[in-house]
């Protein structure tokens, strides 16, 4: 457990610098743990999913209490990294990744860096056609011309979901070979093109990068730290306790697409949670997934 601690207290050094830096390297196996392979429901209720002999049964059921009377579809990923037990509902449906995708773009990149391939101390000058002039982040507002670090774009690409810096990094690496990466990770359901995942997908990708199975710990835990504390902090970890590090990607869109998918490190254990949402109701949508990540926290947190 001690390891745990370290990888929180790691996590929050980073995110308090608010820029990546060097963290120390736990033992890369701490959080490891077999993941065993999830099978879908065939009923016609929402597609439920337990592993690890049913563990997380009662987790199942409150979730699916929860979203039940909700309107629109809610997918949800829970896998708790000390004993590898997942559960959830409509885990293999593709939805809309929206913002969610750049956590793919990131983990692409910081593996290229890890390689030595790439420095985060690259810089890239933008030019008009570069500008993606829609939704979040602040680049859009610079002036034509500014030169930004790889480091920078990686840090507002997190922080802010910036639009435009995740698409820098993208022509950098190029989409196909993000794509080429994630078909290797074993994110096969995850087309970058088209922006869409799944629960599963994106969940696993997070327990992958926690256990240093993609990212080497040092690597890992810098980016885990810019996904920390970002400017987007009122779905996953809004109703959780301080001591709660919360490193999550979020992603808005239009048609009720509302998601939230990261990593939660208490004290004593981790799990991933992921959420991905269709054709929700806009007024009920936030604190529906504030209630899930709450149920999901306390439930966790009652483990032995």
């Amino acid at each position: 457990m001690l390891a745990l601690v370290v990888v929180a207290l790691a996590i929050l050094a980073v995110r308090h610098l608010r820029q990546p830096s060097p963290s120390p390297q736990p033992d890369p196996t701490a959080l490891a743990a077999p993941s065993p392979s999830a099978t879908t429901s065939t009923s016609t209720a929402p597609a439920t999913t337990v592993s690890s002999a049913s563990a997380l049964q009662p987790l199942a059921t409150q979730i699916a209490s929860l979203t039940a009377p909700l309107k629109g579809t809610y997918g949800v990923w829970v896998q708790d990294l000390p004993t590898g037990a997942s559960t959830g509902q409509h885990v293999q449906q593709s939805f809309v990744a929206a913002s969610v995708i750049k956590f793919y773009i990131l983990v692409a990149l910081y593996e290229e860096v890890a390689k030595g391939q790439i420095s985060l101390d690259e810089k890239i000058t933008t030019t008009a056609a570069d500008i993606q002039d829609y939704g979040t982040g602040s680049i859009r507002y610079d002036p034509v011309g500014t030169s930004y670090t790889l480091a920078d774009l990686a840090q507002r690409a997190a922080k802010q979901s910036d639009n435009t810096a995740a698409y820098l990094i993208t022509q950098r690496l190029g989409e196909a070979y993000i794509q080429s990466r994630t078909d290797a990770w074993g994110m096969t359901d995850t087309s970058i093109a088209l922006d869409h995942t799944t629960p599963q997908d994106i969940g696993t990708l997070f327990a992958a990068v926690a256990r240093r199975r993609v990212l080497p710990a040092r690597s890992a835990l810098d980016l885990l730290g810019l996904l920390a504390d970002t400017d987007f902090e009122d779905r996953l970890p809004a109703l959780l306790p301080p001591y709660a590090v919360v490193s999550h990607k979020i992603g808005t869109e239009a048609n009720g697409v509302m998601n939230d998918a990261g990593l939660v490190v208490l004290p004593t254990r981790s799990y991933v949670l992921a959420i991905m949402t269709d054709g929700t109701d806009p007024d009920q949508v936030i604190q529906a997934e504030q209630q899930l990540s709450q149920t999901v926290f306390q439930f966790e947190s009652g483990l032995p």
